[in-house]
């Protein structure tokens, strides 16, 4: 349930609302902000619903309303803008209350960071892309235990040549899978990921870093339409938030055992991923100006 912290009556004023936490543990929103017990939620208070505005309110103290003082009748505004904001918050449905904390993770890894944030920020999260009955039943079968949290469609890259692949990543309480059609490619157990990556430019470019065994052929390089969604709740689940970096430049990833490589990343109209003469794969990606159609073009990769 969320619970009324403070409401100032200012015209630029905010409304701040406490989300739920659990004792004794942090949550990714309360890490995000290096603080113990509850962590406030602020919102503009004109994005909330009219009647909570109060943008009019009786007179204070006239001729005709001698039992009412100024002061009082500011005391009153205040009493009842909080009764109003507290009603509406505690009527906020689950799945309401469960996009707030996952918008607040979000503003926490990408703000200031990556190109394009801005713009999604009135597109809200949603619970899955893909449904269960959308996974082969094989898959199903193997991860059979798990409750499935999240799905969605992704283009992973080879990482021998950076070819194009058409998969699917599924979250669940405990593991990250990489799937394609009835075959479970990858397994990323939340417990050994090494970190989260992706460029500052506006692209869909993940990459899941992965410990160095015989179970992990290397790093993971995923591109995904719904980028923002996509990190968010993998970190959340994962609960390494920490872990998520915004590269500027280049990033080096894991192609093997014992070899890695350097991703280049540099603005462009459309993805482009080609070997540079100093052997590192630059990767051509969106323009600052916002989320852009992503074409694949490939040239002299060994």
């Amino acid at each position: 349930m969320l619970h009324l912290n403070t409401v100032s009556l200012e015209p630029s004023y905010t409304a701040a609302v406490n989300l739920p936490s659990t004792p004794g543990k942090q949550t990714p929103v309360q890490e995000a902000s290096g603080t113990k017990g509850t962590k406030r939620f602020k919102c503009p208070l004109n994005l909330l619903p009219l009647q909570l505005q109060l943008g009019r309110w009786c007179p204070s103290c006239t001729d005709g309303w001698h039992f009412c003082s100024t002061q009082a009748s500011e005391l009153l505004k205040k009493i009842c803008t909080r009764n109003l904001v507290r009603k509406y918050c505690q009527g906020i449905a689950a799945e309401k209350q469960a996009q707030m904390q996952q918008k607040v993770v979000a503003s926490a890894i990408f703000q200031g960071k990556k190109d394009g944030y801005l713009q999604s920020l009135n597109e809200p999260f949603v619970e899955t892309r893909l449904k269960e009955n959308d996974l082969n039943p094989k898959v199903l079968q193997l991860i059979r235990g798990e409750k499935i949290k999240y799905v969605t469609p992704v283009t992973k890259y080879d990482r021998n040549g950076f070819k194009p692949r058409g998969r699917q990543l599924v979250l669940t309480q405990t593991a990250a899978y990489v799937v394609e059609l009835a075959k479970i490619k990858q397994k990323i157990e939340y417990a050994t990921l090494k970190g989260i990556s992706t460029s500052s430019l506006s692209d869909g470019i993940l990459v899941i870093h992965v410990p160095q065994d015989k179970k992990q052929k290397g790093d993971v390089i995923l591109q995904c339409e719904n980028i923002f969604e996509t990190v968010t709740k993998l970190c959340m689940l994962a609960n390494k938030q920490e872990a998520v970096k915004v590269v500027q430049e280049s990033l080096r990833v894991r192609i093997g055992p014992g070899k890695e490589s350097t991703m280049v990343f540099t603005a462009g109209q459309e993805l482009q991923i080609y070997k540079a003469k100093n052997g590192q794969s630059v990767w051509g990606s969106g323009r600052r100006t916002g989320p852009v159609p992503l074409q694949t073009l490939f040239g002299g990769w060994r």
